[in-house]
C-alpha cells in the first residue's frame, strides 16, 4: 500500500474509487471489505453508476431492531505518526440519514470507533468532507459510511488528506466556588494560594455569620481574608432558593439585597450565579441588568464574544478525573480566547457525596491546569471588570435633628417582598422596597426580614 512521507499531503487509500477488483476475488473491489451486523439486514453490491460514470459502493438493508449497521470498510491503512490530524472527502447519495466513521487500533489490543459525522438523506450525489483527529495511541486506521435505517447508502471517490493539526491556544481557566462551604476553604483554597492562583466565590448572603449557619458556611471574618489576598466575592442570592419558582418582585429582592449585603463586606460584586442552576428567560434579563456578568451550570466552554448573561461551568464532582480536566483545557486551547470555568462546592478526605472533592483530586486538578500552562484568573479579572483589590464600603451619611445616621443606597422602587422562605416564614410582606432595603441594611448580615432567624443550633438545609 502506497504511503506518501509524512506532511506529504493526501496518501491514498488502496483503491479509493472503488474501480480496481481484487485479484483474489475479483468480484469484489480491492482494499473493501462488506459488513453487516446486529440488527440490520444488509446486502451489498459494487455497481456501475458512481458520480464519475464508473464503479460505487452500495448497501441497503432492512433495521430489524437492535444495535447494528451496513457498509463497505477500507482495509486498514498504516498511520505514520500518532496523534495524526485527516481530512476526510467522499461522495455519498442515501434515503435516509447515515454517519461516517473512523477506526484506529494500535495493532494490538486497543481499537476504537469514532463517529466524525451524521449526515443527512441526499437523493443526488453529495461531495463531503470532514475532519478528523486520531488518538495519540494508533498505528492503523480505516474509513467507512454506515448505514443504520431502513433504506439504501451509495459511497464513491474517497480521499484522505493529512492536514496540520488546529492551532492551540493558551486556555483560560477560572476556579469558582458555590455557596461558601467552610470545607472548601479548609481544604481547597490553600492549595491553591500556595501555587499563587485565586479564585471567585459565589455567596450565600442570609447565610454569613448567622446562628444556625456559621458552622458550614464562612462568615465575614473569612471572606476579608479571601478579599485580602485578592479573591473575588460575586452573589449567589440571599436563602439559595430556586430563583425559577418564585415572584419577579421576590427575585428582584434576591439579586438587588444579596449584592448589597456582599457589599457591606467590603467587596466590589459584579456577579452573580444562579442557585441550583435554575432560571427563566425573564429572571435572565432582571440578572443582566443587576450584574456585570451571570453565571449558569450549563458545560462547555466560553468562546469570545462571551455571553455574559449565561456563561457556561463544568460542575466538578467526586467521580470528575483529570483526563476530563484535560478534555476541557484540549476544547479551549481550540479557539483564541477559549475559557472554561470549573464549580465547586464542598470538600473533604473521602468526598461522601458528588457535590464533594478530595484535597487529592483537586492538587491534581491544579498541576495539570500548570502543567499546560493555562492562563488562570477569577472571572471578573478575565472579563476587566473586576480587579484583585479589596474595596472599602462607603456608607453615605445624612444628619438629622443634630445627629448622624448611617443612609443606606436604595434602588428603584419596585413591587414588595411576598413569597415564604424554605422555613414557612414570610419577609416583610407589607413593606414597600425601600423600607425592606433599609431595614436589610440596619440588621445583621444573615438575619431574613420580617421572620425569625432560623434556630440556633438547627442545621438548616444543605445548599448544592
Amino acid at each position: 500500500m502506497l504511503l506518501l512521507p509524512v506532511g506529504a499531503g493526501a496518501w491514498p487509500l488502496a483503491n479509493p474509487s472503488a474501480e480496481l477488483p481484487d485479484p483474489v476475488t475479483p468480484e469484489q473491489p480491492l482494499g473493501w471489505r462488506a459488513i453487516g451486523w446486529g440488527g440490520f439486514e444488509a446486502t451489498f453490491a459494487w455497481f456501475d453508476g458512481g458520480p464519475d460514470g464508473q464503479k460505487a459502493l452500495r448497501v441497503e438493508g432492512v433495521a430489524t431492531g437492535g444495535e447494528g449497521d451496513g457498509k463497505w470498510i477500507s482495509d486498514p491503512t498504516t498511520v505514520p505518526q500518532g496523534n495524526l490530524t485527516l481530512k476526510l472527502g467522499h461522495a455519498y447519495r442515501s434515503d435516509v440519514e447515515t454517519a461516517v466513521l473512523v477506526w484506529t487500533s494500535d495493532g494490538a489490543a486497543v481499537e476504537a470507533y469514532i463517529e466524525v459525522a451524521t449526515l443527512p438523506a441526499s437523493l443526488s450525489w453529495t461531495q463531503r468532507e470532514d475532519t478528523v483527529v486520531l488518538p495519540d495511541y494508533a498505528k492503523q486506521f480505516s474509513v467507512m459510511h454506515v448505514i443504520r435505517q431502513t433504506g439504501f447508502l451509495e459511497t464513491d471517490a474517497w480521499t484522505v488528506t493529512q492536514v496540520a493539526p488546529p492551532k492551540k491556544y493558551k486556555s483560560i481557566v477560572s476556579l469558582t466556588f458555590d455557596d461558601g462551604w467552610t470545607s472548601a476553604y479548609q481544604h481547597l483554597i490553600p492549595l491553591m494560594e500556595s501555587r499563587g492562583l485565586r479564585g471567585t466565590h459565589f455567596l450565600i448572603s442570609g447565610y454569613i455569620d448567622t446562628p444556625g449557619y456559621a458552622g458550614d458556611y464562612i462568615g465575614g471574618a473569612r471572606i476579608t481574608q479571601l478579599l485580602e489576598k485578592g479573591h473575588e466575592i460575586a452573589s449567589h442570592t440571599i436563602l439559595h432558593e430556586d430563583m425559577s419558582q418564585v415572584t419577579t418582585a421576590y427575585l428582584t429582592e434576591n439579586l438587588e439585597l444579596s449584592k448589597l449585603r456582599l457589599e457591606k463586606t467590603g467587596a466590589k460584586v459584579v456577579g452573580f450565579a444562579w442557585p441550583l442552576g435554575k432560571y427563566t428567560e425573564e429572571g435572565k434579563k432582571l440578572a443582566a441588568q443587576r450584574y456585570l456578568y451571570v453565571e449558569t451550570v450549563l458545560p462547555g466552554t466560553n468562546v469570545p464574544p462571551y455571553d455574559t448573561a449565561a456563561l457556561r461551568r463544568y460542575v466538578v464532582t467526586n467521580t470528575t478525573t483529570s483526563k476530563e480536566i484535560e478534555d476541557y483545557i484540549t476544547e479551549a486551547e481550540l479557539v483564541e480566547g477559549g475559557w472554561i470555568q470549573l464549580l465547586y462546592h464542598r470538600a473533604s478526605e473521602d468526598a461522601p457525596l458528588d457535590s464533594f472533592v478530595t484535597p487529592v483530586s483537586f492538587a491534581a486538578t491544579l498541576d495539570v491546569l500548570q502543567a499546560r500552562g493555562a492562563d488562570v484568573r477569577p472571572v471578573g479579572e478575565v472579563l476587566g471588570v473586576w480587579t484583585p483589590a479589596p474595596i472599602v464600603a462607603e456608607t453615605p451619611e445624612v444628619v438629622e435633628g443634630g445627629k448622624t445616621f448611617a443612609q443606606p443606597q436604595v434602588f428603584a422602587p419596585h413591587a414588595q417582598l411576598s413569597p415564604p422562605d424554605a422555613g414557612g416564614c414570610q419577609a416583610a410582606p407589607n413593606a414597600p422596597a425601600p423600607v425592606a432595603l433599609l431595614l436589610l441594611l440596619l440588621v445583621p448580615a444573615g438575619l431574613s426580614l420580617g421572620c425569625r432567624g432560623p434556630a440556633r443550633g438547627v442545621r438548616p438545609a444543605t445548599a448544592v
